[in-house]
């Protein structure tokens, strides 16, 4: 019986406090809305997100989440718009995914020089993001040889990018030989080298 007695009350003060405080509220609606996205319920996910948003807590998560599900749908527009919202609130993590989603939108809309300064501001957050690292070199890649083209062709009056310095270019190539070459000696350590017996 005393097990019975004890279960209610601590079940209905969970309510409580799930109802009652709007960061657990909050909390609980992100939960429930990341468990939707990756189960690929992308309506539910935005309401919960909504839902969240109203809360007034965590608007960073929440701004970023539903940013994330347009962007997932494909709604590219409709992205850019909510993540236009977005304010860091200092979650490095967060705020390195939020620099190279970003920039891979807006990569993807052919918009290159600003997904560049997105990948360079994801790395600024977090120098060790590999994904962020080759992304910058694609944007540098394709700023190039898309003012390349510019030049070669003449006939239309078309807003074109400035390329990059010669001498970013070579940070960037002398950066990722030291990479390549840090990431073959720590491979090259961790496997041993087989033996004939």
């Amino acid at each position: 019986m005393a097990k019975r007695y004890l279960k209610i009350p601590v079940f209905f003060s969970l309510i409580i406090l799930l109802f009652g405080c709007r960061n657990i509220q909050a909390v609980g609606l992100i939960t429930l809305g990341n468990f939707y996205f990756y189960n690929n319920r992308m309506q539910e996910a935005d309401y919960c997100y909504l839902s969240a948003l109203k809360t007034g807590c965590y608007r960073d998560i929440v701004v970023y989440n539903l940013g994330t599900v347009c962007f997932h749908l494909g709604e590219s527009r409709a992205a850019m718009e909510i993540w236009e919202d977005f304010e860091s609130e200092g979650r490095t993590y967060l705020d390195y995914c939020f620099f190279y989603n970003r920039g891979l939108l807006k990569y993807e809309s052919g918009n290159y020089s600003d997904a560049f300064e997105d990948f360079k501001e994801a790395l600024t957050v977090n120098p060790k993001g590999r994904e962020a690292k080759f992304a910058v070199e694609a944007a540098l890649e394709r700023i190039s040889s898309h003012s390349a083209e510019n030049d070669t062709e003449n006939s239309r009056s078309v807003r074109h990018e400035d390329p990059p310095e010669a001498a970013t270019l070579r940070i960037f190539d002398y950066v990722k030989q030291n990479e390549v070459f840090k990431w073959e000696f720590q491979e090259s350590q961790n496997s041993p080298e087989p033996r004939d017996w």
